[in-house]
């Protein structure tokens, strides 16, 4: 009675699984031996570096998940407060507007036909 099949992995360090970047970083490539016992089929990825230069032979595009923080700007400090916004009307009466009408002409009965 033949052995079922068994599976071993060995894995270390970082690998991408998803995205448009696997195309780009992962090298994949499969091979079958065929031996006495049965075939043996190996599978084996390999995750390069990026490399700007494209000399290395690392992947010549940026990782697009990959963020850079920058230091934020100085804030200057506004010579006039605003005039309008949130803090400025806090716990103030409201300003009444004047409302003018419109003048409404008379309607007019619809011809009887």
């Amino acid at each position: 009675r033949a052995a079922r099949a068994k599976a071993m992995k060995f894995r270390d360090g970082y690998m991408i699984k998803s995205g448009d970047a696997v195309n780009h970083y992962v090298d994949y490539a499969v091979k079958h031996i065929q031996l006495k016992q049965g075939v043996l089929g190996i599978k084996v990825k390999i995750m390069m570096p990026y490399d700007p230069t494209g000399k290395e032979g690392g992947s010549t595009v940026k990782q697009s998940d990959v963020v850079i923080v920058t230091e934020p700007k100085e804030e200057t400090a506004l010579s006039v407060p605003p005039k309008t916004g949130y803090a400025q009307n806090y716990n103030t009466e409201p300003v009444q507007v004047p409302v003018q009408q419109a003048p409404v002409a008379a309607a007019q009965p619809l011809p009887v036909q």
